[in-house]
């Protein structure tokens, strides 16, 4: 895919194929949504390399992509395969042990504060 951006609006689903799709393309994506929590909001940056708007924004998208420095969105497209790599790619693994993960650090600051209960 040559593209720069990848536009995601709000649907059933958006975080599924599409956002792992731009993402593995480098593209930045561009959520067009109300309330949309994205995948892993603790551990992705989301903010470093997307953009979100609310859908009554959307006549301003345009402008603002365009506004974006190329370096800028250069490192954003980096940014974007680097996070599909980690957590989107290739089979569930990296998603499964993303969960994982989140399961621990919860589990453990569960156990902590119990712990200082007592």
């Amino acid at each position: 895919m040559n593209t720069t951006f990848a536009l995601l609006p709000a649907g059933r689903s958006p975080a599924t194929y599409r956002l792992a799709e731009a993402l593995s393309a480098g593209a930045i994506p561009v959520f067009i949504h109300q309330d949309f929590v994205k995948p892993f909001p603790g551990q992705i940056p989301w903010s470093e390399f997307s953009f979100s708007f609310p859908p009554e924004e959307a006549p301003r998208i345009l402008e603002t992509l365009r506004a974006v420095p190329d370096k800028k969105l250069a490192q954003m497209q980096v940014t974007a395969l680097e996070v599909f790599d980690t957590y989107f790619g290739p089979g569930m693994g990296n998603m499964l042990h993303t969960v994982l993960d989140i399961l621990e650090d919860r589990l453990h600051f569960r156990a902590r504060r119990r712990s200082r209960r007592r």
